[in-house]
């Protein structure tokens, strides 16, 4: 098993940090109680404008249950969209089978691929800081796919979050949680 996801969102959305938290999920907190023959290894990359803040930024992150010798995205079989500006920068880099969460607050355009729509930016915007859409997207994308355990994600973002703003990003990633399962449900109703 190999599983490429790319995050990508315009420079200050987090996207770049959601790599680090889903590639520390992976390694330090999946693990912990793994066998060795369970082990999940990750590798993340990540690139950014030079002016960092409006500019499109990316975070690809590799997840395998073998060694990965190549760090490197081509295709992603998950594509985490926070703006409609990364979208449409990065649409060209996915592929028919990619499936696409994206902001549907922020991303008003829609791929061909298999895509969710998760009201990122207003659930942000309801918890009184719009900075944690990139959290929701994280739980959204965990209950969606279960890849990485609700579990290991908790402990990668309490690690990675502000001291003093956890309990802020726990709503926010429990929130995201559970539009990915709802959307887990629908989809195997239809």
């Amino acid at each position: 098993m190999i599983v490429s996801i790319r995050v990508a969102g315009s420079g200050g959305q987090g996207a770049v940090l959601s790599g680090i938290i889903l590639a520390n999920a992976a390694v330090l907190y999946e693990d912990r109680h793994a066998t060795q023959k369970d082990r999940k290894f990750a590798i993340q990359t990540q690139s950014y404008g030079p002016e960092v803040r409006g500019t499109v930024s990316k975070s690809d992150v590799r997840i395998s249950d073998k060694q990965i010798t190549y760090p490197y995205v081509k295709i992603p079989d998950y594509f985490i969209v926070l703006s409609e500006q990364a979208f449409q920068q990065q649409l060209n880099d996915t592929g028919p089978k990619t499936i696409v969460i994206l902001d549907r607050d922020l991303v008003k355009s829609r791929p061909k691929s298999e895509y969710y729509e998760i009201p990122a930016h207003s659930i942000a915007r309801e918890l009184g800081k719009p900075v944690v859409a990139n959290i929701i997207m994280l739980g959204a994308w965990c209950g969606l796919t279960k890849i990485i355990s609700w579990e290991a994600l908790e402990k990668a973002i309490i690690e990675a979050v502000p001291k003093g703003s956890e309990a802020l990003n726990m709503d926010a990633m429990q929130r995201g949680y559970a539009l990915g399962i709802e959307m887990t449900r629908k989809k195997g109703q239809g």
